[in-house]
């Protein structure tokens, strides 16, 4: 599968249960991030602890809900890109990732990509108690895409052949991660995007170039 075309992909908002796509389109032309190489293929980004936000998934004008410092599982510490001889890797270290249970039953962790074809792409990894090592998706579809999930080591990586993209010259990425819970007060989903903080105030890498 390639992507032909520009688009921005799957909604913006949480409150679509998704956390696809929440870099917007006025996010993507803003300020990337310094690197010290002009042409990295490589980038790594460190990104805060204790920014997860909370959202309940019933308030329609929740917006970028509310801070949750004390919530652990689903907060990125750092992401580190790669642009391989034929493949775009994603790899998101959480402070933690806990395999989904009864009280927190999916697991959502993944990319948005952007690139020198003006192509918008979102990467997503969902996990559920039946299948906690999970099933990753381009977009909605499953052709094109690898991952792997390790609760052990908090970790959650995702991979892309670079001609699903278009073979673009570079990309810049945000990552996501977000866990959904159901509590006697609702249902609510709690995550966090790097770089950047908490839901939907992320950024963009700077560009992580083809070897």
């Amino acid at each position: 599968m390639k992507l032909s075309s520009p688009r921005l992909l799957a909604g913006a908002t949480v409150a679509s249960l998704l956390l696809v796509g929440v870099v917007t389109a006025t996010s993507v032309p803003g300020p990337a991030l310094a690197a010290g190489d002009d042409r990295p293929s490589t980038i790594t980004v460190a990104d805060p602890a204790h920014d997860v936000r909370e959202i309940d998934v019933r308030d329609e004008e929740a917006g970028n809900g509310t801070a949750a410092p004390t919530r652990s599982n689903g907060d990125v510490r750092s992401m580190t890109v790669t642009y391989g001889p034929s493949e775009i890797e994603i790899v998101t270290e959480f402070r933690e990732l806990r395999r989904p249970t009864q009280r927190a039953p999916r697991l959502v962790a993944g990319g948005t990509l952007f690139t020198s074809e003006n192509v918008i792409g979102s990467i997503s990894m969902y996990a559920s108690r039946r299948d906690p090592h999970g099933t990753s998706m381009l977009d909605g579809v499953a052709e094109c895409v690898s991952h792997r999930v390790d609760y052990r080591l908090n970790r959650v990586v995702v991979r892309v052949p670079a001609d699903c993209l278009g073979d673009p010259t570079w990309v810049r990425v945000q990552a996501f991660g977000a866990v959904f819970r159901t509590t006697q007060e609702g249902h609510f989903v709690q995550g966090d995007v790097a770089p950047g903080l908490g839901l939907r105030h992320g950024r963009l890498t700077s560009r992580v170039f083809r070897p």
